[in-house]
């Protein structure tokens, strides 16, 4: 099988990662905090649209847009919950795919908060 590789073109969008982590309070209650690992990321942002769509509805029901990037630490720490801010978009992370489980593409099933 072919290794899957994403050119450097293709990344044609910057993203920032937001994470979100939640910890008990005090008194028990779920405390969020959110940080911003990485800004000005290299993506590619996609719509859901046709043969897309039906990938994305594989990953995540409510898939609005597919984000793609390359594998790594940061990147690999991205997961359910967390979001992408692209330029005045929030897209929250619904499903995340490692492509043929190679460590070399990600894709995020995303949906756009509104």
């Amino acid at each position: 099988m072919a290794h899957v590789a994403i050119n450097s073109g293709e990344l044609r969008h910057r993203v920032t990662i937001r994470s979100r982590t939640s910890q008990k309070d005090a008194t028990g209650a779920p405390s969020y905090s959110e940080n911003t690992p990485a800004t000005k990321f290299p993506a590619l942002v996609q719509t859901v649209a046709g043969r897309e769509h039906e990938y994305a509805k594989a990953l995540a029901l409510e898939a609005t847009h597919l984000v793609t990037m390359r594998y790594n630490t940061t990147t690999a720490a991205v997961g359910r919950n967390d979001a992408f801010i692209f330029s005045t978009r929030v897209l929250e992370v619904e499903a995340v795919e490692n492509v043929r489980e190679e460590n070399t593409v990600l894709i995020f099933a995303c949906k756009e908060l509104r």
